[in-house]
């Protein structure tokens, strides 16, 4: 079930996603599930993407450290988990046909336990929420560089250490 508007004030918590590329809404389409809520899809601008993504990077980096073996092991890290979704492919969380999207409007990522919360809000009192460990933080980057460069967008917000891993290889899964 896809909703356009929530049904009462509880954040709609994601427990996994696939992003979609609409080049006629010039806009990224991200279909949340949640066992108990069904499906909701988000729409996803790269104006507010694009603020986003440099937050994302920061907190990846910090944790790594700055030094040169630090960027190296970035880049290792991130082809490892690009093998790992290759080789395991999860089913995509599809959106109904006559589903409405909301549009997310603002973004944050706040710190808790071991990892982040990014939290998507809508102007409509829409909110999500997705629990991101370390490695779901450097996957959702990973996404996000393939679904600029489908919707042929410009990349300059991501590091060199996702904008050059297997940069020749095409992406299937965007979950």
């Amino acid at each position: 079930m896809i909703h356009s508007e929530p049904e009462t004030a509880a954040p709609f918590i994601i427990e996994k996603f696939t992003m979609a590329f609409d080049l006629v809404e010039d806009r990224i389409r991200m279909n949340a599930f949640n066992a108990n809520a069904g499906v909701q899809a988000i729409w996803l601008t790269r104006r507010l993407l694009d603020r986003f993504l440099p937050i994302i990077v920061t907190k990846i980096e910090e944790k790594a450290g700055s030094s040169v073996v630090a960027r190296f092991g970035l880049s290792v890290s991130q082809q490892k988990l690009r093998d790992q979704r290759e080789t395991s492919r999860a089913e995509p969380v599809l959106a109904p046909a006559d589903g409405v999207p909301w549009l997310a409007s603002t973004m944050k990522l706040v710190p808790h336990g071991e990892g982040f919360v990014w939290v998507l809000q809508g102007a409509t009192g829409c909110e999500a929420r997705f629990f991101l460990t370390d490695e779901h933080l450097r996957s959702t980057l990973d996404i996000l560089h393939i679904s600029y460069s489908k919707m042929e967008w410009h990349c300059e917000k991501f590091p060199d250490w996702v904008a050059d891993v297997g940069s020749d290889k095409p992406a299937r899964a965007l979950h």
